[in-house]
């Protein structure tokens, strides 16, 4: 398991109890092999893996994937972003989260250049002007035969 190095008192369970729908700001400090994201919340003092929430990504260890960890490393790697807790994977031990960089949700970013697909089964949970926004995102992406 994940240990939250910054903070020894962390317990991931009540942090999604007490933050679920909140935004805060991080900085992006790794990418790991298995495109979990390590971010910095400096508010909570705190290192959490991330993932994006809504979007399901290549398996690792495809060319797919490769690619999918260079474009994460060139656009958010040490950026600043904000993290809209979304849920918690007790499991892989990482946050769902909405990823917003430079004013943008990462999560088009990636269905928008073929990085990604939408995750249908998480995504009823978003108002559905969100969803529509993603489905878009989506097809641009298949209408140009981008990657996945």
């Amino acid at each position: 398991m994940y240990h939250h190095h910054l903070n020894k008192e962390f317990k991931p369970a009540s942090f999604l109890t007490v933050n679920k729908g909140k935004t805060f700001n991080a900085v992006v400090t790794d990418i790991g092999s298995d495109k979990v994201i390590e971010a910095y919340i400096k508010e909570q003092n705190v290192v959490i893996r991330v993932n994006n929430a809504y979007i399901l990504t290549p398996i690792s260890r495809t060319f797919q994937a490769k690619d999918l960890k260079l474009y994460t490393q060139r656009v958010i790697l040490h950026q600043d972003v904000q993290l809209t807790i979304c849920d918690y994977s007790q499991e892989r031990d990482i946050f769902l989260c909405e990823i917003i960089n430079n004013g943008k949700n990462f999560a088009h970013q990636l269905l928008m250049n073929g990085f990604a697909k939408l995750d249908i089964d998480t995504v009823c949970e978003l108002d559905p002007s969100k969803i529509q926004a993603l489905k878009e995102q989506q097809e641009i992406a298949s209408a140009n035969s981008l990657r996945i």
